[in-house]
């Protein structure tokens, strides 16, 4: 079935402009409301993904975890629903561009992204961060939630310089016993050692993500990536990670350490 007709049949007056991406899961369109002019963002899950319950339910905790979550640096889901065996969801649309692009485009210019630029994205995400890992539900209990894909393609930034993290559909809960707990999920050159190796984790495997985005910020090179994925494994667990200073001489070696 055409995702046009599942957006007519979602969202009355609904008008698909075009497609903005798509992931291993799913497909996201840029859809507008004929009658107010609101833009959206509808994501609809791959067929092939909604017949694998395990792909079905990250799919579906995005929209679970969203309902319980405001923040201003966080892209919001509205609805979540399923029109004949098409699961989607609708959220906020923010026009920008990825962080991974940002970091392209200075590096095919041979520019260096100011640190100023990047210590600026980080604590707009870092508050993010917080907000989700103090998290409760409707009664105030904890939720314990970990985001779990803190990467640059899952980060969004304007011209006016707003930040916005998306994409919760691999976030761990938890105090709910989440599926696939102790298996990688995210994308593998930004996850955290102790998540490879099916330890229990927490937060700080967020924390550990950040670094590497923040890392990659400042030298505009990939730190574990390798178009090998044992050999990223084997660079994430051999624990040598290089000062930013050592790959972008503009940064002195003291302020590298501070950041």
């Amino acid at each position: 079935m055409g995702h046009q007709i599942i957006l007519s049949h979602i969202i009355e007056n609904m008008r698909l402009i075009k497609p903005i991406g798509q992931g291993g899961m799913s497909f996201v369109y840029l859809a507008e409301n004929m009658k107010t002019k609101e833009k959206l963002a509808i994501k609809v899950l791959k067929a092939n993904r909604a017949e694998d319950q395990q792909f079905l339910d990250l799919f579906l905790t995005e929209a679970d975890v969203s309902r319980f979550l405001d923040h201003p640096n966080l892209i919001k889901t509205r609805k979540v629903g399923q029109y004949h065996g098409n699961y989607y969801l609708i959220m906020d649309y923010f026009e920008g561009m990825t962080l991974d692009a940002l970091i392209l485009r200075h590096k095919t210019q041979q520019h260096t992204l100011s640190w100023k630029l990047a210590a600026y994205i980080v604590l707009d995400i870092l508050s993010v961060l917080d907000y989700l890992h103090h998290a409760g539900d409707k009664n105030g209990e904890p939720l314990q939630l970990v985001h779990r894909d803190i990467t640059p393609h899952n980060v969004f930034i304007n011209e006016n310089m707003k930040v916005m993290v998306g994409d919760l559909g691999a976030t761990h809960i938890a105090s709910h016993g989440t599926m696939m707990d102790h298996i990688a999920i995210g994308k593998l050159a930004y996850i955290a050692p102790e998540v490879l190796t099916g330890e229990d984790f927490n937060h700080t495997a967020d924390i550990f993500s950040l670094g590497i985005v923040f890392w990659e910020m400042l030298t505009l090179e990939r730190l574990f990536y390798h178009p090998n994925e044992q050999e990223t494994i084997s660079r994430i667990m051999h624990k040598n990670y290089p000062l930013p200073s050592s790959k972008n001489s503009a940064l002195g070696k003291d302020k590298a350490v501070s950041l």
